[in-house]
């Protein structure tokens, strides 16, 4: 706990105006789990953070009859509305992200804060 609350700590520190000010863009998620994955981006600016999350954990890991390190997400697949922008890092592993496919996202841990690579000051808006 304390590793996770050190790491989230600091990027609100560096990102202060990011977490205290930016506006919430949920995610849509498709996929055989999407409704086991709660995914929302905060931007501000041209700063913009995305957290994945598992939901009912523990009924899908009964449902796979595996550990939460161990669920595999099939094709389950956070939707990345901006294109044109690179994902980024995932800021509590400190892996460059290519994908948002939960079966990769998940791989080291059941969570992730993705920080996106951004070249401008577009945001991003939820396409459905």
């Amino acid at each position: 706990k304390f590793w996770l609350t050190r790491i989230l700590l600091r990027e609100r520190q560096q990102q202060a105006n990011t977490f205290a000010q930016g506006s919430y863009v949920p995610l849509s998620v498709k996929g055989v789990y999407d409704q086991h994955i709660i995914a929302f981006a905060r931007q501000y600016e041209s700063e913009c953070y995305v957290v994945i999350l598992p939901l009912n954990i523990a009924q899908l890991c009964r449902q796979q009859k595996k550990e939460v390190t161990d669920i595999v997400g099939k094709d389950t697949e956070v939707e990345w509305p901006d294109p044109e922008t690179s994902i980024g890092r995932n800021s509590t592993t400190g892996q460059s992200v290519e994908s948002l496919r939960i079966q990769t996202i998940f791989e080291h841990l059941p969570f992730a804060l993705l920080k996106r690579v951004s070249n401008g000051a577009n945001e991003i808006s939820n396409r459905e």
